[in-house]
């Protein structure tokens, strides 16, 4: 993936057809890292007892997490170099609890080159 700053969107549906899992920005390649510069969810269609959380890769570290029993937008803005994943891992967003939310994910993430060894 080319270094540098990416604007990513996703849109996510948690349905019987499109369950759980979402990947916001690919793993950006061998040897390189991402940082989350700033992120923000807009919960379009909420459902009862649902949390939306991003993952420092399928199932990994939760980063960031949103209730998505109410509609709106919540940003977060990651001071310094940004929050920076595993290398070589993706972002992803899984919905835990009722199926039915629907969200968009926006992020801007910068990608940097990590030194071998």
């Amino acid at each position: 993936m080319a270094l540098g700053i990416h604007h990513v969107q996703s849109l996510v549906p948690d349905t019987a057809s499109n369950p759980d899992d979402t990947t916001v920005f690919a793993a950006p390649g061998t040897n390189q890292r991402a940082y989350i510069q700033w992120v923000s969810v807009t919960v379009t269609t909420v459902q009862a007892s649902s949390v939306i959380q991003l993952e420092d890769g399928v199932g990994g570290a939760v980063v960031f997490h949103v209730d998505s029993t109410k509609a709106g937008t919540t940003k977060q803005v990651f001071e310094g170099e940004g929050l920076r994943l595993s290398k070589n891992t993706l972002l992803n967003c899984t919905i835990v609890g009722a199926t039915g939310v629907v969200a968009t994910v926006d992020a801007e993430i910068r990608v940097r080159g990590q030194a071998q060894g």
